[in-house]
């Protein structure tokens, strides 16, 4: 897939017939993915205009998906390729018409957008203005949302459902499961010490992180797919933190795994963090996660 890094100001027209998915796309839910599906359908070459940061959100806000998380998606859905959009003043203070504009030096035939789309200085544009004002030389298709229990996917809400641990929830409004990508950081090697050596993410991506506790979860590492639990908190109990951090612990795997890079999928909640008396208390907890993890593997991990 190709990625053109743009302000929109001296982008180069499209040399294909061009079908056109607009927005910003975080986690690339089943809604955006029906609305590239129905660009697909057009017949036409499939693109996508998003932008690097979100044009709702503070500069480092977490979100759903890095950049890089939203390209290898696309590129998985069949989208040839991508402008992506940097977020500068000069982008924000474009006019609505001055987007249009935008579009019509593209030479895009068709547009895809959701019917909440919105664009130009003060977000004044709106899927409608796209798809019957004066001025432009390409169809637009409002793509109707995708519903999810009697409600809309987005999203804001699956931020919320992962904030209240509803895993399953997500999982069907992103259409696979939620993850997180890192590099492996070294540790303070608690696990190793309690018997569960863990691998610790970096976090140096601004991820929404579901709730503190324990997960059943499958990591990808050097292309192959492995089973294990996962701790998201502050691990209260031992050298407590100020800030949350993900640590996996790979059943039967002994491999050392610093410094490459990892991603966790979280497959099903087990339970909240807690904070224990004891040591002992804490281990012994640690072993009925491990049974309950481990018996969930051939129903969770495929």
């Amino acid at each position: 897939m190709k990625v053109t890094i743009t302000n929109l100001i001296d982008i180069q027209p499209f040399n294909a017939d061009t079908a056109l998915c607009l927005g910003f796309f975080d986690g690339v839910h089943r809604g955006h993915q029906t609305l590239i599906e129905n660009a697909r359908k057009s017949g036409l070459r499939v693109a996508v205009l998003t932008f690097d940061r979100s044009p709702k959100a503070t500069l480092g806000s977490p979100l759903l998906t890095t950049v890089e998380d939203r390209l290898a998606i696309f590129e998985k859905l069949g989208v040839s390729e991508t402008l992506l959009v940097v977020f500068d003043e000069t982008v924000k203070s474009l006019a609505p018409e001055q987007f249009i504009e935008t579009l019509n030096h593209l030479k895009v035939k068709k547009v895809f957008c959701g019917p909440d789309f919105r664009f130009g200085y003060k977000a004044k544009g709106d899927a409608t203005m796209l798809k019957y004002g004066i001025g432009r030389d390409f169809a637009t298709t409002i793509v109707p949302e995708v519903m999810e229990d009697n409600a809309k996917i987005a999203s804001s809400r699956i931020v919320k459902h992962l904030q209240y641990g509803n895993i399953n929830a997500v999982t069907r409004m992103l259409g696979r499961p939620y993850a997180v990508k890192d590099t492996v950081a070294k540790g303070q090697g608690n696990g190793q010490k309690l018997g569960y050596p863990t691998a610790n993410l970096a976090m140096s991506a601004a991820y929404v992180l579901p709730l503190n506790g324990v997960y059943a979860v499958s990591a990808l590492l050097d292309g192959k797919s492995y089973y294990g639990m996962a701790s998201v908190g502050y691990h209260p109990t031992i050298a407590p933190l100020d800030k949350p951090i993900v640590e996996v612990h790979i059943f039967d795997f002994a491999k050392k795994i610093y410094k490459k890079p990892l991603t966790v999928s979280f497959l099903q909640f087990m339970r909240p963090e807690l904070t224990f008396k004891t040591v002992p208390e804490l281990i012994a907890k640690m072993k009925e996660d491990e049974q309950a993890v481990r018996a969930l593997k051939a129903t969770l991990f495929k």
